[in-house]
């Protein structure tokens, strides 16, 4: 399963006897396997929250910095950095991919070498927001109360500024002649004392950048100001809310702000530049035909939490805005073998070191995988849109042969979930229940007798089948012909259902169907529940845990399911219990191969499980 289909459905269920279920209890539990899992974050690409500054190399990389993140911009993926700390980075500044500083709140500083980031004692510091040098011998870093740290190679050792201001931002022309922002001044570095300039303006400023050290722009509030050499100067910009500038010389400068602000200097005077999403824009960065802004969604900056970040980049015509992955589904075979798929055709393989993304030649959202071995693996998914009132949508097969992925076939309508019993015997489902079969060389059109969205699908052998749907739909496969089955659910509370979406069993006697429920009636609140077939009839289970999406297990003592807020959950043979979480974002499948190696998957999140 890797999608929830939001129909509306009374769903009634009975309070909750102490251990969590619903009805009778038919099911024998055997003692969970002895050998537990470790898992790992593998990848992560998931969308950062709280991007601040951004730096990189003329014609390499790009890094941006946000809360507790550090993101990289590789062969056109940006995926997240393994780093030390959850702090809030605020700057990012190196002399190469393979030496980088990020500075952030409590003092921190961390280094990468091109290999690992680690940190380095700042001696206590507070806050700080700038970072920059003339090498890697010479590094600058400034913050909260005056702070200016200087980096000599070896060690970070205290400057004495004379301000107790925050210094939010640091540039230089060279080690002798350095600028910092602070408040609504400038403190000027010559090499051996800092002295203060005035800027000519009450605003406080935020950034600051030069061309050369006689052509230099600071920006906070509405305000520009620009150093010839001599004195400050303000310009007329035209806007408000500035946070960020850079440019590739002093006549094509950008500068950028909220509410989605980036206006651009051509010498003489400035401009909007077109197109620019609406955003609060905090950081801009840039080399020869490609200028980068980062910055949150949320225009205004949510009380009650951090909100999610966004990367645009303008190629002087036109803006892209990058589209964070959404990986949706994952098959293995081994641990040197697995394939996740997800939105906009992607498709990643890992070969037991590291993950490859491959050509799908497809733009659809793929949302699941399996395969019968390594050489015959499909993928299906498809999209949902609207024109002019009317609902189009359509559904694609891929096939992977061992070299390559094809097209097998379009359909009307978009799908969601495939498995077989082998490469000759596979079944795809999805929106209106449209069920398809594959007998090794057509796809035929089968009768599900259902128009709900089907969301799941697994199956014993070719003659004992189950797929799952909204609200409580469990459809079974017996060679001949699909039937509905009934859930045992006893009267007593009202919830509105996101229904069921992942199904798995161990035999014929204890399968289990997995989804979620949401329990308010004005809000969205989702948690578990759980479908069991034991003993010839299928009871509910309420786990006290967020909303489930999909179930894997190798046997009736393996069993792991997958939800939202990252979870996963083992089956220990007598109830659930949770595996460590190591992402936030919704986990939407989870698969095992045989040698004991599980991947979980979901947002831009991949994780692996060894034992």
């Amino acid at each position: 399963m890797k999608s929830r289909a939001v129909i509306p459905a009374l769903l009634v269920l009975a309070a909750c006897t102490g251990d969590g279920v619903v009805g009778p209890k038919e099911c024998v539990d055997v003692p969970a396997s002895p050998v537990a899992p470790t898992w790992k974050l593998d990848r992560d690409e998931s969308q950062p929250y709280e991007l601040s500054g951004i730096w990189g190399t003329p014609s390499g990389d790009v890094f941006a910095v946000g809360l507790g993140v550090i993101v990289r911009l590789h062969n056109g993926v940006w995926t997240r950095e393994s780093i030390p700390t959850n702090a809030q980075l605020y700057a990012i500044w190196g002399t190469s991919t393979a030496d980088i500083f990020a500075v952030g709140a409590g003092g921190t500083i961390l280094h990468y070498d091109g290999v690992t980031w680690s940190a380095q004692a700042s001696g206590g510091a507070g806050n700080l927001y700038g970072v920059w040098g003339s090498s890697g011998t010479d590094v600058f870093a400034v913050g909260s109360a005056g702070v200016v740290l200087h980096y000599d190679g070896a060690s970070w050792r205290m400057l004495a500024t004379g301000s107790t201001a925050t210094l939010s931002s640091i540039w230089g022309s060279s080690a002798n002649d350095i600028f910092v922002v602070a408040g609504a001044t400038i403190l000027h570095w010559d090499g051996s004392t800092w002295s203060s300039q005035a800027t000519g303006t009450n605003s406080l400023l935020n950034k600051i950048w030069g061309a050369s050290g006689s052509d230099i722009f600071a920006v906070g509030g509405s305000t520009v100001v620009h150093f010839d050499g001599v004195s400050w100067t303000p310009q007329i910009v035209g806007a408000g809310g500035l946070f960020g500038v850079w440019g590739r010389s002093g006549a094509d400068v950008f500068v950028v702000g909220v509410p989605g602000v980036v206006k651009h200097y051509d010498g003489t005077s400035w401009s909007t530049v077109p197109g620019a999403p609406s955003a609060w824009w905090r950081g801009v960065w840039g080399r020869s035909g490609d200028v980068f802004i980062v910055g949150s969604e949320a225009l205004i900056p949510i009380p009650n939490g951090p909100s999610r970040s966004i990367i645009s980049r303008y190629d002087g015509s036109q803006w892209l805005q990058y589209p964070w992955p959404i990986i949706t589904g994952v098959w293995a075979s081994s641990a040197t073998n697995a394939i996740v798929v997800g939105q906009g055709g992607r498709i990643l393989h890992f070969d037991g070191t590291a993950w490859r993304a491959e050509s799908s030649g497809t733009g659809e959202n793929l949302a699941d995988v399996w395969g019968s071995d390594p050489n015959n693996v499909f993928a299906v998914g498809g999209s949902v849109s609207v024109s002019n009132g009317t609902v189009i949508s359509s559904g694609v097969i891929l096939h992977y042969d061992g070299t390559g992925w094809s097209s097998q076939l379009h359909v009307g309508d978009s799908l969601h979930a495939v498995w077989g019993s082998s490469s000759a015997d596979v079944y795809a489902i999805g929106a209106n229940g449209i069920l398809l079969h594959y007998d090794g060389s057509t796809w035929t059109q089968l009768t599900s007798r259902t128009s709900a969205q089907l969301l799941g699908i697994w199956g014993r052998s070719p003659s004992d089948i189950y797929a799952v749907g909204p609200a409580d739909s469990i459809w079974h496969y017996d060679g001949k012909r699909w039937t509905a089955q009934l859930v045992s659910w006893a009267p007593g509370l009202f919830f509105n259902s996101w229904g069921l979406s992942g199904v798995w069993g161990s035999d014929a006697n204890n399968v289990i169907a997995v989804g979620a429920l949401n329990g308010c009636s004005r809000s969205q609140c989702l948690h578990a529940v759980m479908a069991r077939r034991c003993g010839g009839s299928w009871t509910g289970e309420l786990p006290p845990e967020p909303g489930l999406t999909a179930i894997w297990g190798s046997s009736a003592a393996d069993i792991y399911a997958v939800g939202d807020s990252g979870v996963i959950l083992r089956r220990d043979g007598k109830g659930w219990v949770r595996e460590p979480v190591l992402t936030e974002v919704t986990l939407t499948d989870v698969w095992g191969a045989a040698d004991g190696t599980l991947f979980a998957v979901g947002g831009g999140s991949i994780l692996r499980g060894t034992r």
